[in-house]
């Protein structure tokens, strides 16, 4: 498929305006809460803290398209490009709508932790008199721990406000997390919703995201990624685009080609110099 220059903006525009709700979270996912935390089984009062290590965890790489390698032909191949226009846009969003919240939860988990019983660890955060968070950790079921952050915003008008919440295993193997809109009424401000699985290598891994915010025109929208390897594979489902259907991407994190299918069903691949080239030639699964 040949894209030109119009289609490029069209393409950056819709995935722009869509996913202004949904994509946001991923970065705070990605830098810390769906992979790296660990939990403790302990039941007594002497049980160690949640921690949160500080290397090796699973992050999705889409550097192949946000930041392509410098040794490339003048012209790429254009099914190379439609992949990185639109991976790109989704990378832009992440790291720019959704800051506050990943800054706010790593301004909570560095602070010494206090035990409050029944297996329960709080974090508490004061900006600057105004806005304040407060994050909870607490053992449930004997094998699970439940995570709950809430922020106070006098001048937003945020008392205790349940920002996300989310449970992981106490092996930090898999979990979810939910995510709410303090603007939504109460009894329906969930935005998104994310399950998570990594191994303990770390090298596989899958995260899955939902867009879950019933007001939104991309209500049901999934991000969905997977890491093996070195072989990433990720697939969109836009809900009401002009393309309705789902996009899959796969590519090779460390020789560059990879594999672009279409909501129509058929693939286009580019090679380890991005230029096209036939899918067989390719060792993707």
């Amino acid at each position: 498929m040949q894209i030109n220059d119009v289609q490029k903006q069209f393409f950056l525009w819709e995935f722009t305006v869509k996913k202004y709700l949904i994509i946001p979270v991923i970065f705070v996912l990605i830098a810390g809460l769906i992979a790296g935390i660990a939990c403790s089984d302990d039941e007594d009062d002497n049980a160690e803290v949640p921690f949160m290590p500080g290397s090796g965890v699973l992050t999705v790489d889409l550097s192949l398209f946000t930041s392509p390698p410098t040794l490339r032909p003048a012209e790429t191949c254009a099914d190379f490009d439609t992949a990185r226009v639109i991976v790109t846009v989704w990378s832009y969003l992440t790291t720019t709508f959704f800051a506050m919240p990943r800054i706010a939860f790593f301004l909570a988990i560095v602070q010494p932790a206090e035990y409050a019983g029944d297996l329960t660890w709080e974090w508490n955060f004061n900006f600057d008199g105004n806005t304040s968070i407060h994050m909870t950790a607490q053992a449930v079921s004997g094998d699970s721990v439940e995570w709950k952050m809430f922020v106070s915003d006098i001048e937003d008008g945020w008392d205790h406000f349940l920002w996300y919440s989310g449970k992981c295993d106490f092996e930090a193997t898999g979990g979810w997390w939910e995510f709410h809109d303090p603007d939504l009424p109460a009894d329906s401000n969930d935005v998104l919703w994310t399950g998570w699985e990594k191994n303990e290598s770390d090298t596989t891994g899958k995260l899955t995201l939902i867009n879950t915010n019933e007001f939104n025109d991309g209500y049901g929208d999934t991000l969905y990624y997977e890491l093996d390897g070195t072989t990433a594979f990720a697939w969109i489902r836009d809900i009401d685009s002009s393309r309705f259907g789902r996009w899959e991407f796969t590519w090779d994190i460390e020789d560059y080609y990879g594999m672009i299918t279409y909501p129509e069903g058929h693939s286009r691949c580019w090679d380890t110099s991005l230029e096209c080239t036939d899918c067989d030639s390719i060792p993707l699964k």
